[in-house]
């Protein structure tokens, strides 16, 4: 049976977009209208407060929805905190795969939302954010991967 190895430092690094990912989905299930704010004038060139003012019901379910994206991001960030704690950490193939797509397709739908509505600066912070998830990825992927099967 072939030993394990555990992957580089470089489960740490990757703690850094989970976390963030977290702290923006609480963020966003306790104050919705922060984002609305800045994120509703961009695609729509009206702000947040005439909008809600002038259609409340709708405002409400455009928050609601928001928040509940918030509680989202934060139990799958919180899902990626426990994978690299754990598998990752600790050398589980799988993980690598699992942390592959999850981050490519979580972060990259993200980048390509705020691109559509104008958040250029959301899309810069998020591309480095994966960046930094490929780098990780990429470091560790030789001690994960470049193993025999056990």
């Amino acid at each position: 049976m072939t030993e394990l190895k555990k992957p580089n430092a470089s489960w740490i690094a990757l703690l850094i977009p989970y976390i963030i990912l977290v702290l923006i989905g609480l963020a966003m299930a306790v104050a919705p209208e922060f984002f609305l704010n800045r994120n509703f004038r961009p695609f729509t060139a009206l702000p947040w407060s005439g909008f809600s003012a002038s259609s409340p019901k709708v405002a409400l379910f455009i928050s609601l929805a928001l928040r509940l994206l918030g509680v989202q991001f934060a139990i799958l960030g919180s899902t990626f905190v426990v994978i690299d704690l754990t598998a990752f950490r600790s050398g589980k193939r799988w993980s690598w795969y699992v942390s592959l797509l999850g981050n490519t397709v979580g972060w990259g739908s993200g980048i390509i939302h705020d691109a559509m509505i104008g958040m250029l600066p959301i899309v810069v912070i998020g591309a480095v954010l994966l960046a930094t998830v490929y780098v990780c990825l990429g470091l560790s992927a030789k001690s994960l991967l470049g193993r025999a099967s056990a």
